[in-house]
């Protein structure tokens, strides 16, 4: 509801009294800037700037705080569309945007796949019109995927591959 001298009471008085110094605080982080992108970043099928930066980034963050026993990083991040529930300015970044970007509490997992199942994973994507990957470079002609790259190296179907995604993917 909209706020007005005409419409505020004693207790609305009162609420906001308390509240505001809450919400000055939250707009305060909230406006924090990140960054700033010289273009914006938008949502698209079967791939899209945003798609592309924020995988790119999970990818890059997931590494540098990965640290597997075998000493074998991730190789692919994979998210889904759905999952990014705003897109980004041109300009200024803030928290907030990032936030309403990503408002879930989503936790990066990481999955070891056979080498049969990682074609399986990039034959769905070409056949499904895609999804927000990185680490991977995927070649298609209309439903049928043509040619997969793993970090710029041919696929290799004996090998097993690590995919960083969401427990929501991943469940």
């Amino acid at each position: 509801a909209v706020l007005n001298a005409n419409t505020v009471t004693s207790t609305d008085s009162a609420f906001i009294k308390t509240v505001l110094p809450y919400k000055t605080k939250m707009d305060s982080i909230m406006n924090e800037v990140l960054g700033v992108s010289e273009q914006a970043l938008l949502k698209g099928l079967p791939e899209g700037t945003l798609g592309d930066f924020v995988s790119d980034a999970v990818l890059k963050k997931t590494n540098d705080a990965y640290k597997p026993s075998d000493k074998i990083l991730a190789d692919i991040c994979l998210l889904n569309n759905g999952g990014l529930r705003s897109q980004l300015p041109k300009g200024k970044i803030t928290l907030g945007n990032v936030f309403e970007l990503m408002p879930f509490e989503n936790e990066i997992v990481i999955l070891t796949l056979t080498g049969e199942k990682t074609k399986q994973l990039f034959e769905s994507l070409v056949e499904n019109n895609g999804a927000p990957f990185s680490g991977a470079t995927v070649k298609g002609k209309g439903k049928k995927m043509t040619e997969l790259k793993i970090g710029g190296k041919e696929f290799d179907i004996t090998k097993t591959y690590k995919v960083a995604t969401s427990d929501y993917l991943a469940g």
